[in-house]
């Protein structure tokens, strides 16, 4: 084999390793996003959609958030919500008067009134009282928590007691010695 046909040989097979290379960064990326979109979990863009946490977990959730929280329990009175609609509502926050009802919206949730957003929501809200609905975005924080907050809160607190409860196993404390591994709040979820 002549020096010419060694490197054309040579040039061949790095650009079918470049090529190989690529796809496979292709796959890993597609992999990547693949596995991010089903633990997507708990984030801003989320639109409280949960895929790590089963139904029946969700659904002790919902109801406790319900017990404490009056503004999300008048929520689940709205039927048939859209995405946007729903995500509207779990980032605000009411207080009655005896005439208005004012939402309080963080102004660092103003991105969430767009498509007439807030016009389906506050129809809907007029079905279920007689009071006038007035719309009030603000810089400062808001002192009450939304819906999605108490969702974060309460999920953290549940994480918190699965991991306390875990670290107290002396099957998990045997195992973290053999294998000399420390396990993180950040990877638990509940089944």
């Amino acid at each position: 084999m002549n020096h010419q046909t060694y490197l054309l040989l040579k040039n061949r097979n790095e650009l079918f390793q470049k090529i190989k290379n690529t796809v496979s960064l292709k796959n890993n990326i597609k992999k990547y996003h693949t596995y991010i979109s089903k633990n997507y979990f708990l984030s801003e863009e989320n639109n409280f959609l949960l895929t790590n946490i089963n139904n029946k977990n969700l659904i002790i959730l919902k109801e406790k958030i319900k017990i404490i929280d009056p503004w999300y329990k008048k929520i689940c009175q709205l039927k048939k919500l859209s995405e946007n609609v729903q995500t509207l509502a779990i980032n605000t926050v009411y207080k009655s008067t005896k005439n208005y009802w004012y939402i309080f919206l963080s102004d660092t949730k103003k991105y969430l009134i767009k498509n007439n957003t807030w016009n389906i929501f506050s129809k809907l809200l007029s079905k279920i009282t007689k009071k006038k609905i007035q719309l009030i975005i603000t810089k400062n924080a808001l002192y009450t928590l939304t819906p999605k907050q108490w969702f974060f809160k309460i999920y953290n607190e549940m994480i918190l007691h699965e991991y306390s409860f875990l670290m107290k196993d002396s099957n998990i404390k045997t195992l973290k010695n053999f294998f000399n591994i420390n396990i993180s709040k950040n990877n638990i979820n509940l089944v």
